[in-house]
């Protein structure tokens, strides 16, 4: 939901916004993965993961669910993942943000029109 909203927001010109957003959906499809691991009754999670299972840092979630070992050995998407991972919650004040960060980081989230996939279509096949 959080990708086609920033589809829409780039749509509409609001590129900064776009970027912010795509990022945010990255991060939701993130703490999806922690969610799915989670069992009834685990929560809060261990006060060494806690932290981290509420930040906003892409790589340190990305770590926490050991999936930076998984993602190695798909070059496609790791090559993806080096743009992401720029992506931070304090972009969304970012007013500098042009169309090709945006287009660039929309392509990486979401799939380019001739890549396979994006970082998105990755996460949500492990949650």
């Amino acid at each position: 939901m959080r990708f086609e909203d920033a589809q829409i927001l780039y749509n509409g010109g609001r590129h900064a916004a776009a970027y912010y957003m795509a990022g945010y959906a990255v991060e939701c499809a993130l703490k999806a993965c922690i969610a799915k691991r989670t069992r009834e009754f685990d929560f809060p999670l261990p006060p060494n993961e806690n932290k981290t299972a509420y930040s906003h840092g892409l790589n340190d979630l990305l770590k926490l669910l050991k999936l930076d070992v998984d993602m190695r050995e798909v070059p496609e998407t790791l090559n993806l993942w080096r743009f992401v991972e720029e992506w931070k919650v304090e972009s969304r004040y970012d007013l500098s943000i042009g169309m090709l960060r945006a287009k660039q980081m929309l392509d990486a989230v979401g799939g380019a029109p001739n890549a396979s996939n994006g970082v998105l279509v990755w996460l949500r096949s492990r949650w």
